[in-house]
């Protein structure tokens, strides 16, 4: 298990690799809800075909935390 601040490090970085990809902020919220919805059903596949440790689901959950930050960074109002 790792501390709440290490799992902050962790959507950080991933946040940090999706801005690399593309941010231009031009998602809209659908297109956000769509990208969340398609990545919880890509954790819940590799979890169920996975054993210890589950590495795969848990770099799916990082993408959800870091994709769900942006939405809140591109459609949130002060």
């Amino acid at each position: 298990m790792i501390s709440q601040q290490e799992a902050l490090e962790l959507l950080g970085r991933e946040r940090e690799n999706q801005k690399m990809w593309d941010d231009k902020g031009e998602q809209s919220l659908g297109e956000e809800i769509l990208l969340l919805g398609y990545y919880v059903d890509q954790a819940r596949a590799k979890w169920k075909a996975e054993g210890q440790p589950e590495w795969g689901a848990l770099k799916e959950i990082q993408k959800i935390g870091a994709i769900a930050l942006r939405a809140l960074e591109n459609h949130s109002e002060g």
